[in-house]
């Protein structure tokens, strides 16, 4: 039976995970030598390569403020729960109204800049109107105070770049992602189209080892995948 490769739907996914898929599957597109795989190697590159510039123009100093906005979310979530079935009642009952106001807000930390801060935005307000009482009482205090510092520290860094900076620095990023998918896309094709026309081992082994690293990027989206190194 022909072995055919899937369908990925990849345009929606971050940077990240799309740069270490397409490596994958240069490498092994390279290591087969069933196929010419030099257009889509170049089209890799260029996005990798902007990709690159893109995370080195942002700045460290935004990316660790933007980690530790991360990390403030986490441990305030992470304190929530537990606080939600602490002993005494005090705790208990103030981190469970806390918690069901929290998880009303999707994890953030996983979007890109815009939409992540954006979410922060609203969800920093409804927290904080709980007061520092109960706040305290929940355990969380701390946790929301330190999140609300990283937020602040990321919207006042995030000022300093334009409007045109920004378009600048992304939106060719986002050219060479939609040009990388769309070459993509029709070299999947054209190995489909070869091997159910002409099949041979080569390009069928090729073509299950795409599959498998298919299987494989579905299961580390699914659980989470990477965090980004910078916008998306």
């Amino acid at each position: 039976m022909t072995v055919k490769v899937e369908a990925l739907a990849l345009r929606s996914n971050r940077s990240s995970s799309i740069v270490d898929y397409m490596k994958e599957v240069t490498d092994a597109v390279a290591e087969s030598g069933a196929v010419d795989g030099s257009a889509l190697n170049a089209a890799f590159e260029a996005y990798r390569d902007s990709c690159r510039e893109k995370s080195a123009q942002f700045g460290e100093t935004t990316r660790e403020i933007d980690q530790n906005a991360d990390r403030f979310w986490r441990g305030t979530r992470a304190q929530l729960k537990l606080s939600a079935t602490h002993p005494d009642e005090e705790t208990r009952v103030a981190a469970q109204e806390i918690l069901e106001k929290f998880e009303m807000t999707p994890d953030p930390t996983r979007l890109k800049y815009k939409d992540e801060y954006g979410a922060l935005e609203i969800l920093l307000p409804k927290l904080e109107a709980f007061g520092e009482q109960k706040l305290r009482a929940a355990l969380v205090w701390g946790w929301i105070r330190a999140l609300r510092g990283a937020y602040e520290a990321f919207r006042e860094i995030s000022a300093t770049k334009t409007q045109a900076v920004l378009d600048n620095e992304f939106g060719r990023t986002r050219r060479l992602r939609d040009e990388l998918v769309d070459v993509y896309n029709d070299f999947i094709d054209r190995l489909n189209a070869r091997n159910l026309l002409d099949p041979n081992p080569e390009r069928e082994e090729l073509a299950r080892r795409i599959n498998a690293l298919i299987l494989r990027f579905r299961q580390s989206e699914k659980a989470g995948g990477k965090k980004k190194p910078a916008e998306e």
